[in-house]
């Protein structure tokens, strides 16, 4: 055999002279470095590329983590309904011009009288379904066939008189986030966002009347400013009229909801709602839901916003939710929002708003129990996902945790947010959060925990491990200010706990500054665990930057902060 032919049957001693010539040794290690970014980049999908699932999953080892490591066991499926219906049916149009509000609302009645027969799915085929906002029932199914879009009504006043949604009551969101009863009065007295004439259960607070009635007759009203978290406001009055003695702030009943009996004047909740279901989904195979929320972004930038945007997808107090293998696109403010919700399953998903479109949350958990967000693909103007328990003052009274959440396999970029954000709503308590499997780019935060002076609650025992970044301006950030309260009831002194929060198999290439970790004068934030976590590549400042915090760090490059005692011995940090 010819060895000049056969190269590879040369002598080690020959190959080894060869490999210590530098054109030879630069070019090998061009090629690993190709090979490298190559094995890297099927892991980087550039934004507007299709998301790639992982196959398996890593779960980290750890005491704090929530029961659950799987979606396994949060949603019930229970038998196929009973009856299927299409959209069809019920006169619907899908062209993209004629409003099918009133055919997906007679769909919705037409279905609930299945809810106690085994339920019923209303089908949605190919076509561009225009409407304005619709609820969900219970023992209910939405279903989307590929090629179906629900195209939310671009009017600001849809063919019902609604703006773009169906005016809801919310319970005890009232009381969670609040404004005083002078407000309210003025707001009665500009003549905005009314109904009266509706009997609902109280508890009274603080009250004036002699003899606190069991029920009364109110008036509510939506906060009409833009701020993330002003929803709704009661005033109670004992014959439905605001110039007698009134009861101060009162405690509603959320399972008395009869949108029949509201007048409203252009109010906005959500495009798709829910309230106090059981055992529902919205599925599909990739069908999507546009809420064509550009008007709504415009004015907001343009500061002529006279009422708040509504969500795109509102669950309120509902129980064993499935949300998957659908496309949401383009919401007026948040994509979806869970609140008071427990066992919802939301996977499968693709989120998508322009980059610069204001508090565009991909999926946002709040005050909810037992909940898994897996395998979504989200480009957003804000946090991916977000997890929250309400705000300051209000928050604490209701005191209404999120705890037990999954987030996991969760993919995309935002710009000036985070991939997964905690708070900075966080009052009522949020704990036992499992975030495994992130994959961000092109972002300010990869992961940020937000909290303040007057927040109280607390967010204790998270765990995020498994992170990849690239392009993100501060990989890790634990930040105070967020400077945002209700009114002038908040309490300074109301100081938040947060403490067991472990970090680990973290990798970040080219960001622009070193973990930031700022706990609160007073407020340390202790018990903190990072290991195994490499940022290479930081462009403007390598060196960490931590306050009032106390933790341990392991396998960490660059230097951590000193608070942060490096070779970590804690059982509880190595394991």
């Amino acid at each position: 055999m010819d060895v000049a032919e056969k190269p590879w049957l040369r002598s080690r001693a020959w190959w080894w002279a060869r490999l210590k010539r530098p054109s030879l040794a630069a070019s090998l290690l061009a090629a690993a470095s190709i090979v490298f970014l190559s094995l890297l980049q099927r892991t980087s999908t550039p934004a507007g590329a299709p998301y790639s699932r992982p196959t398996t999953t890593v779960v980290a080892s750890s005491a704090s983590l929530p029961a659950h490591r799987s979606c396994a066991g949060f949603y019930d499926a229970g038998p196929p309904r009973k009856a299927v219906f299409s959209i069809k049916e019920f006169g619907g149009i899908g062209d993209g011009r004629t409003s099918n509000t009133a055919a997906f609302r007679q769909a919705v009645e037409r279905c609930r009288e299945f809810g106690d027969k085994g339920g019923a799915q209303l089908n949605v085929p190919p076509g561009r379904w225009l409407t304005g906002s619709f609820n969900l029932s219970s023992n209910f199914t939405l279903f989307l066939d590929d090629g179906a879009v629900i195209l939310g009504s671009e009017q600001r006043i849809d063919d019902f008189g609604v703006n773009k949604a169906f005016f809801w009551m919310l319970g005890g969101i009232v009381k969670k986030y609040s404004f005083s009863l002078k407000e309210l009065r003025f707001l009665h007295m500009y003549g905005t966002y009314t109904f009266a004439g509706y009997l609902i259960d109280f508890d009274c607070e603080g009250a004036a009347c002699s003899s606190p009635p069991v029920t009364t007759v109110c008036r509510m009203i939506q906060y009409p400013l833009h701020v993330v978290h002003h929803y709704l406001q009661v005033d109670c009055c004992m014959h439905d009229n605001l110039s007698t003695t009134t009861c101060g702030r009162a405690v509603v009943s959320s399972d008395i909801y009869n949108p029949s009996s509201m007048s409203t004047d252009g109010c906005l909740g959500a495009a798709i709602m829910s309230m106090r279901l059981i055992k529902h989904c919205a599925i599909g195979h990739n069908g999507s839901i546009d809420g064509q929320g550009k008007i709504w972004w415009d004015l907001w930038w343009n500061r002529t916003l006279e009422h708040t945007r509504g969500h795109l997808v509102e669950l309120v107090n509902s129980t064993n939710i499935l949300i998957s293998n659908l496309t949401f696109l383009n919401a007026p403010f948040w994509t979806i929002h869970p609140v008071y919700c427990s066992n919802a399953v939301i996977k499968n998903l693709t989120v998508l708003a322009p980059l610069h479109s204001p508090n565009t949350d991909g999926i946002d958990p709040d005050s909810s129990t037992n909940i898994c967000i897996e395998d979504c693909y989200i480009e957003s103007g804000d946090d991916l996902v977000a997890v929250k328990s309400g705000w300051d003052q209000y928050g604490v009274a209701v005191a209404r945790p999120s705890t037990n959440i999954i987030i996991q396999r969760i993919s995309g970029t935002t710009p000036t947010c985070s991939g997964v954000g905690i708070g900075s709503e966080m009052s009522g308590g949020i704990s036992n959060i499992l975030v495994d499997d992130l994959h961000v780019w092109d972002s300010a935060a990869a992961v940020r925990i937000k909290t303040d002076r007057g927040r109280g609650g607390y967010i204790t025992n998270v765990t995020v491990t498994n992170v990849k970044m690239e392009r993100v301006k501060v990989p890790i950030r634990f930040s105070q200010g967020s400077d945002d309260h209700p009114d002038e009831g908040w309490d300074p002194n109301a100081l938040p706990r947060v403490n067991i929060i472990h970090v680990s198999n973290v990798t970040s290439i080219d960001a622009e500054k070193a973990p930031i970790l700022e706990g609160i004068e007073g407020a340390k934030f202790d018990g903190l665990c990072l290991r195994n976590i490499y940022l290479s590549t930081i462009h403007r400042e390598a060196k960490w930057h931590c306050e009032h915090i106390d933790g341990e760090a392991y396998n960490v490059f660059p230097l951590p902060c000193p608070q942060l005692r490096s070779n970590a011995t804690s059982s509880k940090c190595l394991h």
